[in-house]
């Protein structure tokens, strides 16, 4: 029996196409913080500098969705 439900779950996962893990997209510091505010409800959850040029910032919602920011220092 565990074998089959091992075969149905395979069967079933690669039924489907892999969604992509990533988007990547570029625009105003400023504007992706209010559009992730707006549409996901996220807000900051925390910030690193990476390297002197390039600031990561991660935003959560409580419904579960997150975004990784990646800003260069310019904006």
């Amino acid at each position: 029996m565990t074998r089959l439900v091992a075969t149905l779950f395979f069967a079933a996962v690669s039924a489907f196409p892999a969604a992509p893990a990533m988007a990547e997209q570029c625009a105003a510091r400023a504007d992706m913080i209010k559009a992730l505010g707006e549409k996901f409800h996220e807000s900051e959850a925390a910030r690193g500098l990476v390297n002197p040029s390039l600031i990561l910032e991660i935003f959560v919602s409580d419904q579960g969705t997150w975004t990784i920011l990646a800003t260069d220092t310019h904006g």
